[in-house]
């Protein structure tokens, strides 16, 4: 396609120069505006999009045309020949739009984050799903740096654009996973964005490829039951899946807890209900009993849904199930169905959530980079987006994931690796991009003349407060281990993905000197 578009443009750029050589007063400079003009005009017909790429090398061709014909001898008296229409094909069938896998490679320094240590992780306000930390692997070769699929133009203004973010990692199931961030549409002629797409594909392109967008196939914020006639009469089984920091801390503060009971009445108490901890069953053999105090915690969100602002060991079950629509004017019903309930910070699930986000985004009339910046700073929990979706009142704190996925769809790629080097006497000074839980973190590595770790900071990191952000503080224990032990420290419980980040910075550092 793009020998294609240069063959196309070629002749009738070379036009454009004759014709400012015939006697009007036209610069270089609008010609080669002109010949961006074809170029657009050509794609236009081609029903293609063109990058900055194909632009640059025809207008080289055209300057070099324009050096040749100069030093030829032609002047402005001289007439112009109209080279011959170029003709496009009929169908977009022989030129298909090019698409790229792009690996994440390192950009220059201007593309890093350069906010302070101390700001707020971007997982929050426009959220209530906020993922646990140790749902990163343990280990930093269990994971390949982040990979980025760029189908969009470099130039997004008036045009559409195309972004997909792949995040590989652990469940904190402990299972393997790989989530793509979509974040597609168009944008008007002043950059605004009008037309918008987002989703969370789980194993995209694999039988078991599922959008977190769809509420019957992502488990947060959601509710099951199954009410069944047996010969001891009603028989109950329910489940809440939610995140609740309260619960308990770390990874697991997001709850996977059941209830169940033989023999059910409209006078069966909370209190009377069976509690297992469902995410247990992926590592433990044997059921796991969860606590009623914890069992409160995790069905208070699912009482609230049905009415009940304070859930306690009294309240009856079937008050609770008719958030479920299964009892109703006195009756229990057999059935079953799945509905999602408030999480903590307001949010719903993921689908509502992400569609409150777009909302967001339109009606605020953003550009791109508008909502590059709103991921790293407005939507958080710390400074919330003023206006929600008045239909879920979703609330959406996600991790640095969705910065990620809206630089890919600008840039093509993420920056990573080594960004800047000095020399300070016998030591080399590095500064590093790696990407921890809430995104980019920017480090600063000192390494002696034998490369060994004589110093380590990081510059600015978006990590969780209070659990990833520990390890980046300066002078932490992490980093005091990580400099004893030359770049390899144990990785903290919890903030795996943080560790490997930091750990990974002095990798990178040393394989420059190689």
């Amino acid at each position: 396609m793009k020998k294609h578009l240069i063959a196309l443009t070629a002749a009738t750029a070379m036009s454009i120069f004759l014709t400012a050589c015939s006697g009007e007063d036209t610069s270089e400079n609008e010609t080669l505006q002109s010949v961006e003009e074809v170029i657009e005009k050509v794609a236009e017909e081609l029903v293609v999009e063109v990058s900055e790429t194909v632009v640059t090398e025809v207008e080289e061709v055209v300057e070099t045309a324009i050096e040749e014909i100069e030093e030829s001898g032609v002047t402005t008296d001289s007439t112009a020949t109209e080279a011959p229409e170029a003709t496009a094909p009929d169908t977009a069938s022989d030129a298909p739009e090019p698409t790229a896998d792009i690996t994440s490679t390192e950009l220059p320094e201007s593309s890093a984050t350069d906010t302070a240590s101390d700001a707020p992780e971007p997982t929050a306000d426009i959220t209530s799903t906020e993922l646990p930390e140790s749902s990163a692997p343990d280990t930093a070769s269990e994971v390949p740096e982040p990979t980025a699929e760029l189908t969009a133009p470099g130039n997004l203004v008036g045009k559409s654009f195309s972004g997909e973010y792949l995040l590989e990692g652990i469940t904190s199931s402990g299972k393997p996973k790989n989530d793509t961030f979509i974040f597609k549409g168009t944008t008007d002629a002043n950059g605004i964005i009008s037309t918008l797409e987002m989703d969370i594909i789980r194993n995209k392109d694999t039988e078991d490829e599922y959008s977190k967008k769809d509420i019957m196939g992502y488990l947060m914020n959601i509710s099951d039951i199954l009410i069944t006639s047996t010969d001891n009469g009603l028989k109950l089984n329910t489940t809440s899946y939610g995140y609740n920091s309260e619960y308990a801390p770390g990874s697991s503060s997001q709850f996977m807890v059941s209830a169940s009971i033989d023999n059910l009445t409209p006078e069966t108490t909370f209190g009377e209900l069976t509690f297992l901890n469902d995410a247990a069953a992926y590592t433990s053999p044997e059921p796991v009993p969860v606590p009623i105090d914890k069992a409160l915690i995790a069905f208070a969100p699912l009482a609230k849904e049905a009415g009940i602002e304070e859930l306690n060991e009294d309240t009856l079950v079937v008050d609770i199930i008719s958030a479920h629509g299964l009892y109703k004017d006195g009756q229990i019903s057999e059935g079953s169905t799945r509905i999602s309930f408030e999480g903590v910070s307001g949010g719903r699930s993921y689908g509502e959530q992400i569609d409150a986000i777009v909302s967001h985004i339109l009606a605020n009339k953003m550009t791109l980079e508008d909502v590059h910046t709103m991921f790293q700073t407005e939507n958080q929990a710390h400074h919330p987006i003023e206006e929600r979706d008045a239909i879920s009142g979703a609330t959406i704190t996600f991790v640095g994931d969705f910065v990620n996925m809206v630089y890919v769809t600008m840039h093509g790629k993420l920056p990573v690796g080594v960004i800047e080097t000095y020399e300070d006497g016998d030591n080399t000074i590095f500064q590093v991009i790696t990407y921890g839980y809430g995104g980019a973190i920017k480090s600063e590595v000192t390494l002696d003349k034998e490369k060994t770790l004589v110093d380590f900071r990081v510059l600015s990191s978006i990590e969780t407060p209070r659990i990833g952000a520990v390890l980046t503080e300066d002078n932490s224990a992490f980093i005091n281990d990580l400099i004893a032990g030359d770049g390899t420290a144990d990785a903290v419980s919890g903030a795996t993905s943080t560790s490997r980040a930091l750990m990974n910075a002095v990798k990178y550092a040393k394989e420059y000197l190689e």
